[in-house]
Formats: structure tokens, C-alpha cells, sequence
């Protein structure tokens, strides 16, 4: 019976033939032992059941924590994706915005050295008026002007 108790289901008990009370004793420590033996079976068997559960629930969680992974990072490229685009219109923009401010910049100047070159030399015209400020002229010579 020691090593009923240990375990071992594998051991054959003495008197089992016996048609005493040892053999009757023997009869029902058998019964013990094959009971034992189907619930240890059982419980063997739903301990693997509950494994197999456990295990595949966590293929499944280990499934949804990828799937949220990756759509997290689908997100993100897509948002890096849209600001590189974003970006990339800015400075076409930028670029071109400098380009037209060169290109003011150097008519500003072109006019400006013609303004400078009209005032040094006496001969600036005026929408309105006609020539302004010529020097060397004799007096009236405004009034030719006015009537041609």
C-alpha cells in the first residue's frame, strides 16, 4: 500500500485472490487504486487540455500584439510619409518664392543704378510731367518740351 500512496499505480496488490476479509481488504484498495489511476489519468488529461488553451491563447494575444504592431508602425510610416510630401511642397515653394525674390531683387537694382545713372546725368522723366530736373538747359526750354 506504500507504494500505492507514492504513486505507483503499476503495483499488484497481495490477496487479491484471497476469498477472506485480506482477500476482501485487497479487493477494495484495488478499487481505491484503479479510481486513483482514472482520476490521476483526468487530471493529467485537463492539465494538457488547459495547456494546449493557455498556449493557444497566447499564440492568439502574441497574434493581436503583432497585428497592433504593425498597424501602429503602417500609421506612423504613413504619417512620415504625408509630412515628407508636406515637406517636399514647402520647399518647392520656398524655392520658387526665392527664385521670384531674386529675380525682384535684381530688377529693383537694375532700376535702381538707372534711377542713380538719370539723376547724375540731369535727365530724369516723369510719368506726368515730362523731363524734370534737366540741367544745363536754357530757361523755357521745359515749355519746348511740353508742346512736341
Amino acid at each position: 500500500m506504500q507504494e500505492l500512496a507514492e504513486g505507483n499505480f503499476g503495483v499488484v496488490l497481495p490477496g487479491l485472490g484471497r476469498k477472506d476479509e485480506v482477500g476482501d481488504m485487497a479487493q477494495a484498495v484495488e478499487t481505491f487504486k484503479i479510481k486513483a489511476e482514472q482520476k490521476a489519468r483526468a487530471e493529467a488529461e485537463a492539465k494538457m487540455t488547459e495547456d494546449r488553451v493557455a498556449a493557444a491563447q497566447r499564440k492568439q494575444e502574441m497574434q493581436k500584439l503583432a497585428n497592433d504592431f504593425e498597424t501602429a508602425v503602417g500609421e506612423i510610416i504613413e504619417t512620415v510619409s504625408s509630412a515628407s510630401t508636406e515637406l517636399e511642397a514647402s520647399a518647392r515653394t520656398l524655392t520658387s518664392t526665392a527664385e521670384r525674390s531674386q529675380q525682384l531683387t535684381t530688377m529693383v537694382a537694375a532700376a535702381s543704378e538707372e534711377a542713380s545713372t538719370n539723376v547724375q546725368s540731369g535727365g530724369f522723366r516723369d510719368r506726368r510731367d515730362g523731363l524734370i530736373g534737366q540741367r544745363d538747359q536754357p530757361p523755357g526750354a521745359d515749355l519746348l518740351q511740353h508742346r512736341q
